[in-house]
């Protein structure tokens, strides 16, 4: 089915407000038939996919610092996945493969035929997916606290069980709306290693997700269709060596959801990678250590080469910022030679 992209200017901001620059844009593809909310920023550059999480992340929420930083250099993207933040529902038939399928069609509503992709958590398991089947429309690609490298359910049986009591996730998500103290005590026991990261600005942002119809329900379809009894249903780790393009796997050291020796053995698997372990941080990165992050990512897209000319680049537009001549820097063409210099 034909794509189409557009953007809309009068929407009044107040979903980014707090979490991303004022030039971002607010975007809406139609991918498939599907109404398709996406956050647009920068450029110039090679382009980055931003990959939320499950559970209510959205576009703007996890990767929001994120967004800014990247879009110094890039062209970067961030959809709301099907399902989440202000996107169209999930089709009830969709499972991990079709959210793989979705990012092939994303890239061509874009009319990208190669990008980066950083994802985290869930969508770190489909950036990982989407590298195994089509690695020549990869980049790089950036794996955050990701899904899809071991068969352990996260939170073992107990979460295994909870989805599939009638209810009890529903139940979880209706807490949750009824004030910040109950929002950050069920969050920060699974997401965060420090309660304080989860700010007044992101708590009110979760909770308005959360009280939009449906919230919760495509993660919930997600989570039932892998839960098994026999371990998660994807599990890419028996793959992971066919992964060429090069590769960043970050991981909180702290995080209670996904194993950090996963990341490590995935480190080992993939040849092209590297790993990078954040301590004092749990399950995002992204969130609760976001100028540690940020700099990691930003350096790896970038890569060595440029890397250098980045660093050079950020401290002329510092110093001009601050009122400083560039050209007083410089060597006069004319000018003499220092004494003791020919």
């Amino acid at each position: 089915m034909k794509s189409s992209f557009y953007i809309d200017e009068s929407r009044d901001g107040r979903y980014a407000a707090t979490h991303v620059p004022l030039l971002l844009r607010h975007c809406w593809l139609n991918v498939s038939g599907l109404r398709v909310h996406l956050l647009a920023a920068g450029n110039q550059g090679r382009p980055v996919l931003v990959l939320h999480g499950g559970g209510l992340d959205a576009a703007g929420l996890s990767f929001g610092s994120t967004i800014r930083v990247l879009a110094e250099q890039h062209r970067v993207f961030a959809p709301d996945w099907p399902g989440f933040g202000e996107s169209d529902a999930m089709p009830a038939t969709w499972r991990v493969e079709e959210c793989v399928e979705f990012l092939a069609r994303l890239l061509e509503a874009l009319g990208l035929k190669r990008a980066s992709l950083v994802g985290v958590s869930m969508g770190g398991g489909f950036a990982l997916g989407f590298t195994i089947r089509a690695p020549e429309k990869v980049d790089r690609l950036v794996l955050v606290n990701s899904v899809g490298l071991g068969r352990e359910i996260p939170g073992g049986f107990l979460t295994y069980f909870a989805m599939r009591l009638p209810l009890v996730d529903e139940l979880r998500w209706a807490l949750m709306i009824r004030s910040r103290t109950i929002a950050r005590r069920i969050l920060s026991a699974a997401l965060v290693n420090r309660k304080e990261a989860l700010n007044r600005e992101a708590l009110d942002e979760i909770i308005r997700l959360a009280r939009r119809t449906g919230a919760g329900a495509a993660f919930r379809q997600l989570q039932r269709s892998e839960y098994q009894w026999q371990g998660l249903r994807t599990n890419y780790s028996q793959r992971l060596s066919e992964v060429r393009v090069p590769t960043l796997i970050v991981h909180g050291a702290q995080d209670r959801i996904v194993l950090v020796s996963w990341a490590q053995r995935a480190h080992n698997l993939i040849k092209n990678s590297r790993l990078e372990i954040i301590r004092r941080c749990g399950h995002m990165p992204p969130i609760e250590q976001p100028e540690v992050f940020n700099e990691i990512v930003r350096r790896f897209l970038l890569g060595p080469g440029q890397s250098r000319f980045s660093e050079l680049y950020r401290a002329c537009r510092s110093m001009a910022y601050h009122g400083f001549r560039i050209r007083s820097l410089l060597p006069l063409r004319n000018s003499p030679s220092p004494p003791g210099r020919a």
